[in-house]
């Protein structure tokens, strides 16, 4: 282990942040991972051009990676809150972008389509519960509208 490393991972920041860099790093594979399985879904399998090719890259992650995504999601969003007055603008990026992937998941777990999930993943993943900061943060952040869609994730969510 370089000291590089050790003295940034043993002060509580550098910790906060590398746990962070490694759940945005798995969640940004599970959104790409989800974009693609949707793009495929919705185009049928009649695009496919060699019938006898694996479409793996194509299909949407298991409902356990998704739990797994979402219990990452809620995790981040607690360590965003907590190095927020650090890095402001960034905390905002990861926040809004952290958002927009529960909100598509839950959208399209209500809607079915393609069907692979359970129409209530996303609000029934309870842990870990968001701290009552990164609510308030998060609300501080969304529009009325907006607001409307992430209190339909239901308590798991909007309880601290």
């Amino acid at each position: 282990m370089s000291t590089t490393y050790s003295s940034v991972a043993d002060d509580g920041y550098g910790q906060d942040l590398y746990m962070l860099n490694g759940c945005l790093d798995d969640i940004e594979w599970f959104e790409k991972k989800l974009r693609k399985g949707l793009k495929f879904s919705t185009q049928g399998h009649k695009s496919r051009s060699n019938p006898n090719k694996q479409h793996s890259d194509e299909e949407l992650p298991s409902s356990t990676v998704a739990i797994d995504s979402l219990q990452k999601i809620k995790f981040s969003l607690n360590i965003t809150e907590k190095i927020r007055k650090s890095l402001p603008y960034l905390s905002k990026e990861v926040f809004i972008y952290l958002i927009k992937i529960v909100r598509k998941l839950h959208t399209v777990a209500k809607q079915k389509h393609p069907g692979n999930y359970n129409p209530n993943i996303v609000v029934d993943v309870i842990e870990p519960l968001l701290n009552e900061a990164t609510i308030t943060s998060i609300f501080n952040l969304l529009s009325v509208r907006a607001k409307e869609l992430w209190l339909d994730l239901g308590p798991a969510w909007n309880t601290p």
